[in-house]
């Protein structure tokens, strides 16, 4: 910022240049959900958590997960802020960093997932994103599977392209990343699981705007 000024008399003019914002690259943003509140569905910083199959979810044994499992028969619910320091979670249920995430669980009665955690509005200027995903089950015939989707800043269901299927997600913290092309606003994680246990994700990444990119894994 240019600042300029005089006086005259008594009187003090000042002046100053507009600053040029037009190739300003905001800071990367690393999500670790440490701030939100435990359990909530809702209310989630700009996230928007959708749950397009409509059904009950399941329950793991012995263990009752705040505001999912209120209701004997279960909530209609998609993600939520999973706190891994809740009376009662053992070590299977670790964040990646610190001791939240955010999670989704089965539906009773075999009913396929359909659960959709959106991020936040991008730069939208080409940008590498990523975040760690985990299977809760140790067994490869219930390893989770999800999508990955992006749009041009619309945030219905029917905005979203698909960029990437994930058939098995180990039981350990994976690494998923991918490059966004100019004019990707927003990507969703859409958990497609049928009758597995418990999507995890942690530490959501959105970098800096990435100068020249043409193309990504779009």
């Amino acid at each position: 910022l240019s600042l300029t000024g005089n006086t005259s008399g008594s009187v003090v003019t000042l002046g100053w240049e507009t600053p040029d914002f037009s190739s300003a690259v905001p800071e990367a943003v690393t999500e670790s959900f440490e701030d939100y509140v435990s359990f909530a569905s809702s209310g989630v910083g700009d996230w928007i958590f959708v749950d397009a199959d409509g059904a009950k979810t399941g329950k793991l044994q012995d263990i009752s997960i705040p505001g999912v499992h209120d209701n004997p028969e279960g909530a209609v619910t998609s993600f939520w802020v999973m706190d891994a320091d809740y009376e009662g979670l053992n070590g299977s249920f670790a964040a990646r960093s610190g001791s939240k995430y955010i999670a989704q669980m089965f539906n009773a009665g075999g009913v396929a997932c359909d659960d959709w955690a959106i991020t936040p509005e991008l730069y939208g200027e080409g940008q590498e994103v990523s975040f760690y995903a985990k299977s809760y089950s140790s067994y490869s015939s219930q390893a989770e599977t999800f999508e990955v989707y992006y749009s041009e800043g619309g945030v219905a269901i029917s905005d979203f392209k698909l960029i990437e299927k994930i058939d098995a997600v180990p039981n350990v913290w994976t690494c998923y990343k991918w490059t966004l092309k100019p004019g990707a606003r927003r990507f969703a994680i859409r958990c497609t699981s049928v009758d597995k246990y418990m999507l995890m994700v942690d530490d959501v990444y959105s970098g800096e705007r990435q100068r020249g990119i043409t193309a990504g894994r779009l």
